[in-house]
């Protein structure tokens, strides 16, 4: 199996406003001044002052010298005691966002501490309630405007809890085997979410609809009978849903398009050596303009230069002779340089820059 890059959420590096040396005495010491009230905050029975700290404890971990003074601080230790199981929606959503959002940027370490300190049985319990919500407005429906508001509330913690399941099981491959032994009704409920918006029955914010569909993708690429489990549902629909609603984000039909791959190269492996090139020029086209209408800043673009790098790598492989690279039509060849001159002025990033040797290796070896 062609091996898609690891999860790279966090890959891009941000503008850090206090990077300057000279300061970082000055940064260090203010920033204590701020966090410790705010944990302080986070222990208190006043909703309002937990309400408020847990927000701009959020809002400080964007910036990398806060981040790490919070976790030296512990902040994840206290954030678990005292939020997750919060009597307040609001918080709990905040509190997992938090959770999700340092998993993101400080990875394996912050993964292993929560998964250690049983993150799990509150995920599976906020599952639970999702489940629940989620089939009662299948049922139901948004009956008044006042509930508008709630509804895009449980899309946010939905949200936050798949893309944090995805830092957890991609970061870890003792967390995935646990994880994955439990996979199946969370990919039910997945796959039942995606199928009941491309239906119309309940259509998800646009956030989350990515998260699944990239839970579904960055599972694809780490596990065989992952893509056995998904092979049956109706991808067809949800190809011409994604590729006829203005709505959809290209995120959302990169994710696709990955997922897509998969399925070619896992389930349908085509022998025809024609029919392979067809279906891997329809995969480069889509996640070459997916890329470049959502821009290198979108959380696609790392995800969509995977892609076309590891189609690279499918694409030059020769089932009948391993030994030799395959030989590809001027159609392919003609494709695969279009989308390398497309990608060369944006060689400095690592992903792009990896997609761009693929693409011209093949062009090298292929011929």
């Amino acid at each position: 199996m062609g091996k898609h890059r690891k999860n790279k959420r966090n890959q891009k590096a941000r503008h850090n406003p206090v990077s300057n040396p000279d300061h970082a005495a000055e940064v260090q010491n203010g920033g204590k001044s701020k966090i410790l009230p705010l944990l302080t905050k986070l222990k208190s029975a006043a909703p309002n002052d937990k309400s408020m700290a847990i927000g701009v404890i959020n809002v400080l971990a964007e910036d990398q010298r806060m981040r790490e003074m919070l976790l030296k601080e512990d902040v994840i230790s206290v954030v678990m005691e005292t939020c997750l199981n919060d009597s307040s929606d609001e918080i709990v959503v905040e509190a997992f966002g938090l959770l999700r959002n340092l998993a993101i940027e400080e990875g394996y370490d912050v993964v292993r501490f929560i998964w250690e300190n049983n993150i799990w049985t509150t995920i599976e319990s906020a599952l639970e309630k999702i489940n629940t919500s989620f089939k009662y407005l299948v049922e139901n429906g948004v009956a008044k405007e006042k509930d508008k508001s709630k509804v895009q509330l449980l899309f946010d913690f939905a949200e936050n809890i798949f893309a944090l399941i995805i830092m957890l099981m991609t970061a870890d491959e003792e967390i995935f085997d646990a994880v994955f032994s439990k996979i199946d009704p969370i990919l039910e409920f997945i796959l039942s979410v995606i199928e009941n918006h491309v239906d119309g029955k309940l259509r998800v914010s646009s956030g989350l609809l990515n998260t699944l569909l990239e839970f579904v993708y960055q599972l694809s690429t780490e596990s065989v009978p992952f893509v056995e489990k998904i092979h049956s549902f109706n991808w067809e629909k949800v190809s011409k849903f994604l590729t006829s609603d203005d709505a959809v984000t290209p995120a959302a039909r990169i994710y696709y398009n990955g997922i897509y791959f998969s399925l070619v190269e896992i389930v349908l492996v085509p022998t025809d050596p024609l029919q392979k090139e067809e279906l891997m020029r329809e995969v480069l086209t889509n996640v070459s303009k997916g890329i470049t209408e959502g821009g290198e800043e979108s959380v696609g673009f790392d995800v969509g230069c995977d892609i076309i790098a590891t189609v690279c790598e499918y694409l030059a492989t020769n089932e009948s002779n391993p030994e030799e690279p395959a030989k590809l039509t001027s159609e392919t060849l003609q494709l695969v340089e279009q989308i390398g001159s497309g990608l060369a002025e944006k060689s400095e990033l690592q992903s792009a820059s990896a997609a761009l040797n693929n693409l011209q290796l093949v062009l090298e070896i292929c011929k």
